[in-house]
């Protein structure tokens, strides 16, 4: 296979990208394409496999984003709606204050600025906010759920990331959550959290590892659901 290719199967089109990583990874989007990376260790043949056994899950999600009214592309002018920790605000510019930043008012999510923005720059203060949110709140929580799972991470830390929620680097106990989960319900940060916390006790995603997770957090798979069901309808 080369680094970019493509596949149809049953009319689907699977669009490759082959990766430095240990694990496949499938990601439907609203264009009617499944978007793959790829291991490098994996044979065409391989691949083909794994995505024939993934396929009734493929056209399941297809058929979800399908039914959906998906909200149209944010352009980040005032009016619009966006989202903190599961609750709607509406946007508002003001261009008259000295200091650049944004900050949740009443209902509103204002940005202000002494002067016009760039799109680039809108965005990066809305990923500021997140951030600042998720931050507010990570030192008791990460304390509690630590406590609950008898486990110990050594840091945790915030980025923006386009294909996961979290990740954990089980040998340095480190924790990474995507700034993108402040939008949606606590109950939805708390769950990915938890996820990668019990990666510290289980490295892969087999039966002691959703045991583990039921354990903990008896509901983690009404939590994923909501997750996911949200993040498609705001992609």
């Amino acid at each position: 296979m080369t680094e970019n290719s493509s596949m149809i199967i049953e009319d689907i089109e699977f669009v490759l990208e082959i990766k430095a990583i240990k694990n496949l990874y499938i990601r439907v989007k609203k264009d009617g394409k499944a978007y793959v990376s790829v291991p490098k260790k994996l044979s065409q043949k391989q691949v083909e496999i794994t995505l024939l056994n993934h396929l009734p899950w493929v056209k399941a999600q297809l058929t979800k984003l399908s039914s959906l009214q998906i909200q149209p592309e944010l352009e980040y002018q005032s009016g619009e709606t966006h989202s903190l920790w599961g609750k709607s605000y509406t946007l508002q510019l003001e261009t008259n204050h000295k200091k650049v930043e944004a900050l949740i008012r009443d209902d509103h999510v204002v940005v202000q600025s002494n002067g016009d923005l760039t799109l680039e720059q809108k965005i990066k203060l809305l990923d500021n906010l997140y951030r600042t949110e998720i931050q507010k709140i990570m030192p008791e929580l990460i304390t509690e759920w630590e406590a609950k799972i008898q486990v110990q991470s050594s840091e945790w830390r915030l980025k923006k990331m386009k294909t996961r929620w979290g990740t954990c680097n089980t040998r340095a106990k480190r924790i990474w959550l995507n700034t993108e989960l402040a939008k949606y319900p606590l109950e939805c940060l708390e769950y990915v959290l938890v996820h990668e916390l019990v990666h510290l006790l289980e490295r892969s995603h087999n039966h002691r590892f959703k045991a583990l997770m039921t354990k903990f957090m008896p509901d983690w798979p009404a939590r994923k659901k909501l997750l996911n069901s949200l993040a498609m309808r705001m992609c």
